[in-house]
């Protein structure tokens, strides 16, 4: 079967490496999504319902249990769970997703980074973005931050993060920066289920933009 823009390929079962399953090919539009009584879904969407896998057959498909429904909703897949792996194809863009907390998150290397714009001035610490603790328990974050016309305040850095699930991590921030110190401190800490990073800025009366990616495993 031909591979559709933001198709979803289940390449494993619990661990990639493992040959417990053969793989799965979901020809669909959109990445699971825990199925909602109160959500209407268009033809090809996709939901998870009882540990099953669904994909929509119709448009405007709202109210239809999909395990009672079968007109309704066509049973893609068997039993997932958390640990199960995902291949999305969005248009020229791919990543592996990974199951985690029941949801279907990105792991491993992703090629495009994530751009953020963060405050001139930032005294008290705020959020700069955060991660799901249980999908990256290593965790490399490749980033550069731009500062100033002409971007001529410049840093590479790479945040080397290590947690448990108890909760405890430890982290060190490695970097070279060109030109004037970009002025952006960063602290990660435990939120729950996520690893938070916030940052604060200095007064320069200048914008920043952030861009990031995060590589790592559980």
């Amino acid at each position: 079967m031909a591979i559709k823009k933001q198709d979803i390929l289940v390449v494993g079962k619990g661990d990639v490496t493992s040959n417990s399953s053969s793989a799965q090919t979901f020809a669909t539009n959109s990445v699971p999504v825990v199925w909602s009584i109160l959500s209407t879904y268009a033809s090809g969407n996709v939901v998870e319902y009882g540990s099953n896998v669904y994909r929509s057959n119709i448009n405007g498909n709202l109210g239809n249990q999909p395990s009672t429904s079968p007109t309704q909703w066509e049973k893609l897949y068997n039993g997932v769970k958390d640990g199960d792996f995902a291949y999305l194809v969005n248009g020229q863009f791919s990543e592996f997703l990974k199951r985690a907390n029941s949801l279907w998150l990105p792991v491993g290397a992703n090629l495009t980074p994530t751009t953020v714009a963060l405050n001139d001035n930032q005294a008290i610490s705020t959020l700069a973005f955060s991660y799901v603790a249980a999908l990256y328990s290593y965790a490399n974050i490749e980033y550069t931050i731009r500062r100033g016309a002409g971007h001529s305040q410049k840093r590479a850095g790479n945040l080397k993060i290590v947690s448990d699930p108890l909760g405890t991590l430890n982290f060190s921030d490695e970097l070279v920066e060109l030109g004037v110190d970009v002025g952006v401190t960063f602290t990660v800490a435990v939120n729950g289920p996520n690893i938070e990073i916030s940052y604060t800025s200095t007064n320069l009366g200048l914008s920043i933009e952030l861009k990031y990616r995060i590589l790592g495993w559980a």
